[in-house]
C-alpha cells in the first residue's frame, strides 16, 4: 500500500480513512480499466488535548 495514496482525517474524536485506486491497462485488442474505493471510520472516548505542531510529534489526547 502506498501512503500517499490514503487520505487520513481525525475530527470530533473519529478517524477516518480513504484509499482510492485506478489501474489501466492496454493491450492490442483489448483495454482493462479497474477502480477501487474504501472507506472506514473509527470513534474512541479519547479526546484531543493539543495538536502537534509538527508531523513527527504524537498527538496528546485524555482517556
Amino acid at each position: 500500500m502506498d501512503a500517499n495514496k490514503v487520505e487520513v482525517k481525525l475530527a470530533n474524536g473519529r478517524l477516518t480513512t480513504e484509499k482510492k485506486e485506478a489501474k489501466e491497462k492496454r493491450e492490442e485488442n483489448r483495454f482493462l480499466s479497474e477502480r477501487r474505493n474504501g472507506a472506514s471510520s473509527a470513534a474512541s472516548g479519547c479526546r484531543p488535548v493539543s495538536m502537534p505542531t509538527t508531523s513527527t510529534q504524537p498527538l496528546q489526547s485524555v482517556c
